[in-house]
C-alpha cells in the first residue's frame, strides 16, 4: 500500500470495474478514452468526453480508534448519453460488479488494499448535465483495512 491509501482503494475499484466490463480504465496517468463507444472510468474528476463515464470519489464514513478497520464511502457518479435511462444502465453495470463483494484484494502490487465488504448505500438520479447527458449518483460503503503504524 502506498502513502495514499485512498487513491490505492479507488484505483483497485477502477481496475475491478474495468475487468468486469463496466467501463474503461486507462490508469492514473493515462488519458480517459474518448471513443463514443467507451465508458471512461476516472478518479475524482469527470471528463468532458466520452458521454458515458464513471467517476469514483472517496469520502470518510467511520474508522476504528484502535484497529485498521475502516469504512470509506465510495461515490460513483455515472453519466450516460442524452437518453434519460442511460445513466441507470451504467449504474447497473457498476452494481453488478461491486454489490456484496467481499474478502477481496484490489489493486496491483505493491499498492493493493484488502476489502472486507462493499455494499450499496443510496442512489439518486441527479438530472442532466450542462450538455443534456443523464447523471446518476450512487453511494457504496467499503469496509477495508487502512493501514496505519499506530493501529492494530
Amino acid at each position: 500500500m502506498s502513502d495514499d491509501a485512498l487513491t490505492d482503494l479507488l484505483v483497485g475499484v477502477a481496475e475491478l470495474l474495468d475487468a468486469q466490463g463496466a467501463g474503461d480504465w486507462s490508469g492514473l496517468d493515462g488519458p480517459a478514452p474518448t471513443s463514443a463507444l467507451a465508458t471512461a472510468i476516472t478518479l475524482r474528476q469527470t471528463p468532458i468526453a466520452p458521454d458515458r463515464s464513471i467517476t469514483l470519489t472517496d469520502y470518510a464514513v467511520s474508522a476504528s480508534a484502535r484497529l485498521t478497520d475502516t469504512i470509506t464511502g465510495l461515490n460513483v457518479r455515472c453519466r450516460g448519453d442524452r437518453s434519460p435511462s442511460s445513466a441507470s444502465a451504467v449504474a447497473g453495470k457498476v452494481y453488478l460488479a461491486l454489490q456484496a463483494l467481499g474478502r477481496a484484494t484490489l489493486g496491483t502490487a505493491p499498492n493493493q488494499v484488502i476489502v472486507s465488504d462493499i455494499y450499496w448505500q443510496s442512489e439518486a438520479q441527479v438530472g442532466p448535465d450542462a450538455n443534456g447527458r443523464s447523471v446518476r449518483s450512487v453511494n457504496y460503503y467499503v469496509r477495508w483495512n487502512r493501514g496505519h503504524p499506530r493501529l492494530d
